[in-house]
């Protein structure tokens, strides 16, 4: 149950933070660039089922 709750957290941070870059950023290049690697942490974090943030 844990391990699903930490998904859908990770998913809630991936997706805030892939919606908040192009409002943020003025740079098309940079907004496209910045929203691929919080994709890209996002798909990370939702393979690693025993991720661990806090030890």
């Amino acid at each position: 149950m844990s391990s699903l709750l930490s998904r859908i957290g990770w998913a809630g941070v991936g997706l805030m933070t892939a919606g908040m870059v192009p409002f943020i950023l003025e740079t098309p290049a940079a907004a496209v660039a910045v929203s691929l690697l919080a994709l890209g942490s996002f798909y990370i974090a939702v393979k690693g089922s025993d991720l661990q943030v806090i030890p």
